[in-house]
């Protein structure tokens, strides 16, 4: 950690590739020696104002978040940060907050005041000097052939270069092609969430034009019954005088004949309203269980949708460990960039090293031939041929040092070089996998639009069968009416007899005209009795207080419903959203803040 208690703005979202670029790091060592002081130098560009709240982290290479800095120290913003050219600036890490020798690599990053990355170096690791290079004072001396070797190798490797740029290139406009998909795929599920959200409220609206007419209904029942009643009252009532005026007055015989035939009539007709009744329930009950199966798509449609936002989950987690590797790959190419610059360079010094050889070789030769000459000459001379033996060996031990080192670049751009192969070879993987995850999601929402297109259909056969049940109910209103009209002239026909005198008596009754037996209601229901209206509205009533027994109570909501069963109060109340951590009901939610909601729990 740095020496300041204060902990820096971090950020948990993965940051995204294009800032990058902002802060440029200068001067980045391959190695760092763990147990001394660090200087990181930096340039800020002028698309970036700094903060004073701006830090400059060391990373482990494979961060995912801004939160996983090893250390960190404060950056100062320059005084000339108002300038169109900035300075150069630097910060340096204590030696006892770094990291220790692991062989591990790790990165520099500029981070905002905000959490976000504004730069990154190349990698680099803590190593000692010892290991890093042998020392870079040794006079280089190689032949020409190793040169040119060295440079077919660079050519080789610049081509390899070039050639993993191109696909590297190649595979981010795959990656913003499937961007684009992703966003699409997205926008199809944010309407299929609309479209299943109006189906829901137009099954809501049924349903609650059901319960009207469900009730409307019982109203209507309820009075025609007390209707029926008031009717069979005055039926016996008319009975009992017709009876009594009978024996006064003969002329009435035929008025009372069409009354017991209007009162057959309207037995008829109220039989046949209840078998209308009967059969309106069969339907209601049909169509009560076309509404749970719909209902039962509709839940299997959701789950198919939560399984497609953990699809696009999973997809954005892939797509953004892919960038990773791809901005990792970018910082290995300019890694290599880099070496094969450096390598240019002492492609250069070994050139002219090769040339001093030649130049050494030839005054060797030279000086060989000046001592197979003058070996008569004493011992001068011959102190002279063993300085130039000496100086011969010493240059021939440098040449092979030189050959060494050179024979280990190699080796280490090769191995660089069979790295980024293999890296590339897994994006491309990748890529072949995301492909086949977009097309599984793709025959996915064609399945779903087919099943929407299904409970559309459902729901229109729903709503054409509500229709013909209100055409119905209005052919029931129109005969309740004439029931109506009906009752009002019969009574109109026994105040008339009300209001006829009573003064002609025949001294014998008609004996073929029976008295009507009066219709009473027995105190059991269960009991049946000799009106042939009362079984009838003895089951009237048996089903309305059945139903008003039958109040079934929500327990999220607190509403009641008569008349229901327990399976149907059951699947009620798996309509609520609920949370399941804190029981809250999310009704008024759409389905994303709801799983955002019940997601904040588990965080």
């Amino acid at each position: 950690m740095s020496e300041g208690a204060e902990e820096p703005p971090t950020s948990a979202v993965m940051p995204g590739s294009s800032t990058y670029s902002q802060v440029v790091f200068n001067n980045v060592g391959q190695a760092y020696p763990p147990d001394s002081a660090v200087k990181c130098e930096y340039t800020v560009t002028t698309q970036f104002k700094p903060n004073r709240r701006d830090w400059l982290g060391i990373f482990r290479v494979g961060w995912s978040t801004t939160r996983d800095y090893y250390t960190f120290v404060w950056v100062a913003p320059p005084a000339d940060s108002e300038g169109e050219a900035l300075k150069e600036q630097q910060v340096v890490f204590q030696a006892y907050y770094l990291p220790k020798e692991d062989g591990e690599f790790y990165q520099f990053c500029y981070v905002d005041c905000s959490g976000q990355v504004r730069g990154a170096s190349t990698p680099f690791r803590f190593q000692n000097s010892s290991d890093c290079s042998l020392e870079a004072d040794l006079l280089v001396i190689t032949t020409q052939e190793q040169v040119e070797q060295v440079e077919k190798e660079k050519a080789d490797l610049q081509r390899e270069a070039d050639s993993q740029r191109e696909t590297i290139a190649i595979l981010q406009g795959e990656l913003e092609d499937r961007l684009l998909e992703l966003r699409r795929l997205r926008d199809s599920n944010a309407e299929l969430g609309e479209t299943l959200a109006k189906l829901q409220q137009e099954k809501a609206t049924l349903e609650r034009g059901r319960e009207e007419e469900k009730e409307q209904w019982e109203r209507e029942k309820a009075q025609l019954v007390a209707e029926h009643e008031a009717a069979t009252a005055q039926c016996v009532v008319v009975k009992q005088k017709l009876s009594q005026s009978c024996g006064e007055q003969k002329g009435f015989l035929q008025e009372k004949e069409e009354l017991q035939q209007s009162v057959k009539t309207l037995q008829e007709k109220y039989e046949r309203a209840l078998a209308k009744i009967a059969e309106q329930r069969q339907e209601k009950d049909e169509l009560r269980g076309r509404t749970e199966e719909q209902e039962a798509e509709i839940a299997r449609l959701k789950n198919k949708l939560r399984e497609l936002d953990q699809e696009l989950k999973r997809a954005r987690e892939e797509l953004r460990s892919q960038e990773d590797r791809v901005q990792l790959l970018q910082v290995d190419l300019q890694s290599s960039q880099k070496e094969a610059v450096k390598l240019a360079g002492e492609l250069r010094a070994a050139r002219a090293a090769a040339e001093e050889g030649e130049r050494l070789r030839s005054e060797v030769h030279v000086l060989r031939r000046s001592l197979s000459e003058k070996e008569e000459m004493g011992d001068s001379a011959s102190e002279q041929s063993e300085a130039l033996s000496r100086q011969l060996q010493e240059l021939t031990g440098q040449l092979a040092v030189e050959k060494q080192r050179a024979g280990q670049q190699c080796e280490e751009l090769k191995r660089a070089g069979e790295r980024l192969r293999v890296e590339l070879t897994e994006s491309q993987e990748q890529l072949k996998y995301w492909t086949r995850g977009y097309e599984k999601i793709k025959e996915m929402n064609s399945k779903v639009e087919i099943q929407l297109m299904e409970a559309r259909q459902s729901l229109e056969e729903q709503a054409s069968q509500t229709q013909f049940l209100t055409m119905e109910k209005e052919e029931l209103a129109e005969e309740k009416k004439a029931l109506v009209s009906r009752l009002e002239r019969l009574q109109e026909e026994i105040a008339h007899l009300q209001r006829s005198p009573a003064s002609i008596t025949l001294q014998h009754p008609n004996p073929y005209v029976l008295p009507a037996p009066i219709a009473t209601v027995p105190a059991n229901p269960d009991l049946t009795y000799e009106s042939p209206y009362g079984p009838a509205v003895s089951l009237l009533r048996e089903t309305h207080s059945r139903a008003e027994d039958e109040v079934k109570l929500c327990q999220y909501c607190q509403e009641q419903f008569p008349g229901i069963s327990q399976e149907e109060l059951e699947e009620h109340e798996q309509s609520h959203k609920v949370c399941p951590f804190c029981s809250l009901i999310c009704d008024a939610l759409e389905q994303q803040e709801f799983e955002d909601h019940v997601y904040a729990h588990e965080e």
